[in-house]
C-alpha cells in the first residue's frame, strides 16, 4: 500500500458568503485605534430609535472612550488584546492549513483506489500555533472519502472528489483556546464577544447622563441588550452556515520519481463556501510526501 501525506495552504477573502461577513466583522471590531470601544457604542447607539439616535450619536466618540476605560480598569490593556485578537482572526482565519492522508490500494475488482481523510487543521493567532485533530471535530468533519485513481505512463491521477469541510467548527473551537488572563479568557470563551465587553446598565446610565433625559438611559439599555444578542446569534448562526456550505473540492497528480513512488506533485482545488464563492488552494503549498512503497504488482 501507497500512503501520502500532504498539507496544503486554502487562502481568500470568502466575499459576501457567512464566512466572509463574520471576517469582516471582527476586522470591524479592530480596525480603529479607537476599537473596541467604538464598535461597541456604534452598535448599541444604531439600535436606539430615531430621533434619541441622533441626539446620541456626537457622543460616540467619548463613549467608546469609557468603554475602553472600563476595560483597561478590569484588566489593563485589555482593549488593545482585543482589538489584537479580532484582527488576528478577521485576517489569520483567511488562511489554514490542511494536513490530510491519501491511503492508495486495490478494491475488491483489482482497481488502484485511494481513502481520502483529513487528519489536522493548522492555524496561526499571533504568535498562537493552533493545531485541531479531526478528532475534535467529530462528526462535523467529513469520514474518509474513497476515489478512483489512475496510474499512467509515469504518472498518478487522483479523480475530482469532495469533503466536507467544517470551517465555521474549525473558528469555534479556535476562540476558546485564544485565552487572555483574567476576564478576558469567559469573554472569548463564550463566543458572545460583544455582550460582555461592557455592562449594558454602566453605557446605558451614561446615555443617559449625555443626553439629561432619565428616559434615554432605559432606552439605551434595551438597545444594549438588543445589540449584544444580536450581534452574539449573527456569530452562531454564520458559523452554523459555514459548517452547511463548506466543502473542499480536490484532485491531485504526481509525477513518478521511482518505481512504485509517487511522491512529486500535489493537490489542485478549491475550498467552496455558500454556493459559489471559493477559495484557493494555494499551489505553492500542496505538495505530497510518499510514506510508504507500493509492492509492485
Amino acid at each position: 500500500m501507497l500512503q501520502i501525506e500532504s498539507t496544503f495552504d486554502v487562502q481568500g477573502d470568502f466575499g459576501d458568503s457567512g464566512l466572509g461577513k463574520l471576517l469582516d466583522m471582527f476586522r470591524d471590531m479592530s480596525d480603529h485605534d479607537e476599537d473596541p470601544g467604538r464598535f461597541v457604542v456604534e452598535k448599541v447607539i444604531e439600535k436606539i430609535p430615531a430621533p434619541l439616535r441622533w441626539a446620541a450619536e456626537p457622543f460616540e466618540a467619548v463613549l467608546g472612550a469609557e468603554v475602553n476605560d472600563q476595560l483597561d480598569a478590569l484588566v489593563p490593556g485589555a482593549g488593545d488584546e482585543i482589538q489584537a485578537i479580532a484582527g488576528a482572526l478577521s485576517d489569520r482565519a483567511r488562511k489554514f492549513a490542511i494536513r490530510s492522508v491519501l491511503d492508495v490500494g486495490l478494491d475488491a475488482k483489482g482497481r488502484k483506489t485511494g481513502t481520502h481523510r483529513i487528519e489536522t487543521i493548522i492555524q496561526v493567532f499571533k504568535e498562537a500555533r493552533l493545531e485541531l485533530p479531526a478528532t475534535e471535530l467529530g462528526d462535523k468533519l467529513a469520514p474518509a472519502t474513497r476515489i478512483p485513481i489512475t496510474l499512467g505512463a509515469g504518472e498518478f491521477e487522483i479523480s475530482e472528489h469532495r469533503l466536507k469541510f467544517p470551517a465555521g467548527t474549525m473558528l469555534s473551537r479556535a476562540l476558546p483556546r485564544l485565552v487572555i488572563p483574567g476576564v478576558l479568557g469567559k469573554v472569548i470563551e463564550s463566543a458572545a464577544l460583544i455582550a460582555r465587553w461592557f455592562a449594558c446598565a454602566d453605557t446605558a446610565a451614561k446615555v443617559a447622563e449625555k443626553l439629561d433625559d432619565p428616559r434615554a438611559g432605559a432606552i439605551a439599555m434595551t438597545a444594549c441588550a438588543s445589540a449584544s444578542k444580536s450581534i452574539s446569534d449573527q456569530i452562531e448562526e454564520r458559523l452554523a452556515k459555514i459548517d452547511e456550505e463548506g466543502r473542499l473540492r480536490l484532485e491531485g497528480s504526481a509525477d513518478e520519481e521511482g518505481e512504485g513512488t509517487y511522491p512529486a506533485g500535489g493537490w489542485r482545488g478549491a475550498f467552496r463556501i455558500d454556493k459559489e464563492v471559493e477559495a484557493s488552494i494555494d499551489p505553492q503549498r500542496n505538495t505530497f510526501s510518499t510514506q510508504e512503497q507500493m509492492a509492485t504488482q
